[in-house]
């Protein structure tokens, strides 16, 4: 005859010093392994750097980072560009699309500060933003820093409390697609004429490259602010009466 004996189930054990040897032993081991991957590194190890800098006369830009991403791994870039879009699909509320793009709402208190400074800072913005994509081609810049630059003046014009906008119309909708469809209208094109998704011709490839940039600096500004005021909504302050200012 067997001697029964019941066990009474607690839940889990919630032992502090426990959590706290397991976090110190993970931290330790992960910098241990940093260690010896870093004293194992061989800096004389070129990489891929030769043959990217060997096919740059070819890319149609002479930055490097720009042709590995628009150039030889577009394929990426274009799926970087989908899954933001996607995520963006995913967050946006369903709103009204058939208004407006930007609303101008009129308010008798705001903040003095956030407005002055939208209004010198916003075109500054504009400009650098402009530039980083044109400099994109032969040195640090391009779609990604212009579009972060360009939703950064969003999020500020956001803030004043003056201007909304409404990223689920029709306007904010199609520039918000537009980078995609630009670079999927690309690849097509250059099936038709060169039999291949992406490949670019030489004497072509520096146009195509800006064209696609172009297209995806919207994409990624209009996105980021998108998801922006998705997640933070500041109600406009005082008494506000709407008027639309844009389309």
């Amino acid at each position: 005859m067997f001697n029964q004996i019941d066990l009474e189930y607690n839940g889990p054990v919630n032992d502090p010093k426990a959590s706290w040897l397991i976090t110190v032993c993970s931290v330790l081991g992960f910098l241990i392994v940093l260690t010896l991957v870093l004293l194992n590194y061989d800096a004389h190890n070129a990489g891929l750097r030769p043959y990217v800098e060997g096919s740059l006369s070819s890319s149609g830009v002479t930055n490097p980072v720009t042709a590995v991403l628009l150039n030889f791994r577009a394929y990426d870039t274009l799926l970087e560009i989908a899954v933001l879009l996607i995520v963006v699909i995913a967050v946006l509320p369903l709103r009204n699309a058939k208004t407006s793009l930007v609303r101008c709402i009129e308010v008798t208190n705001h903040d003095l500060v956030l407005t002055s400074l939208q209004r010198w800072l916003a075109p500054a913005v504009l400009m650098f933003a402009g530039y980083l994509l044109w400099a994109g081609a032969t040195q640090p810049g391009g779609a990604f820093q212009a579009g972060a630059l360009l939703a950064g003046a969003c999020v500020l014009m956001f803030q004043t409390g003056v201007y909304r906008v409404n990223y689920t119309s029709i306007m904010a909708r199609s520039l918000m697609t537009c980078g995609l469809a630009m670079f999927i209208a690309v690849g097509l094109a250059l099936i038709w004429f060169e039999g291949s998704l992406l490949k670019y011709p030489q004497d072509y490839a520096g146009v195509l490259i800006l064209l696609i940039e172009s297209g995806a600096t919207l994409s990624i500004a209009i996105c980021l602010a998108s998801l922006y005021s998705s997640l933070i909504d500041i109600p406009g302050k005082g008494h506000a009466a709407t008027s639309e200012s844009g389309s």
